[in-house]
């Protein structure tokens, strides 16, 4: 984002016009830049696991990537570096400097040297965080469609319990008789307070 914001004030400046070339990639690098900020703030404040909802992931994701694909187009279309030119010496190895000769060599316009890499550094981050904000929009498709298909089934669930008891699942659950109490049996207690009868008398026999 400041690539391309110096870029553009560096062509504006010594070019005029054609500066949305470098200026447009800056909005979805914003977009980019503002929601993974709310992001890491959401996850830091909400530390018990609350998610957030998958179709903000997928519409803030779809906001970044969509645009930085048109304007990687015009970026790399438009850019400075498509007029670069080898430089061209005379028969006595001389360099001149006009409007004929070597008029975009980069000893006679550095300038647009400097804007052409600083395009290409900035476009190669851009893709780089189109590729990722693209593969995070198709993994939020697919959360999206599990947690609507989660929904889905939920509300098929509650509506057969109303269907059949004519109650909602909440009423229901609250008339369910309470589970039985747990009922130690006659073997068992014995157990607990010294074994078997059988195995006392082996005892007794044993060690008479």
């Amino acid at each position: 984002m400041i690539i391309f914001a110096v870029t553009v004030h560096q062509s504006k400046e010594n070019y005029g016009g054609n500066d949305w070339v470098d200026g447009f990639p800056i909005a979805p690098l914003v977009i980019s830049w503002i929601f993974n900020s709310f992001l890491i703030l959401f996850t830091l404040y909400y530390r018990q696991g609350r998610p957030i909802h998958p179709g903000w992931v997928l519409t803030a994701d779809l906001f970044v990537w969509a645009p930085a694909v048109p304007a990687i187009v015009f970026s790399v279309g438009l850019g400075w570096f498509w007029w670069w030119q080898p430089v061209e010496l005379e028969f006595r190895g001389e360099l001149f400097c006009n409007n004929t000769y070597n008029f975009w060599s980069e000893p006679c316009n550095p300038l647009i040297y400097k804007l052409g890499k600083m395009e290409i550094a900035a476009n190669v981050f851009l893709a780089l965080i189109l590729i990722m904000h693209f593969y995070l929009f198709v993994m939020a498709c697919i959360k999206t469609h599990k947690w609507r298909m989660q929904k889905k089934r939920e509300g098929a669930a509650r509506r057969n319990i109303e269907l059949q008891y004519h109650r909602s699942p909440e009423e229901h659950a609250r008339n369910q008789p309470p589970p039985p109490a747990y009922t130690p049996s006659a073997g068992s207690e014995r157990d607990l307070e010294g074994g078997s009868p059988i195995s006392q008398d082996e005892n007794v026999v044993k060690y008479a």
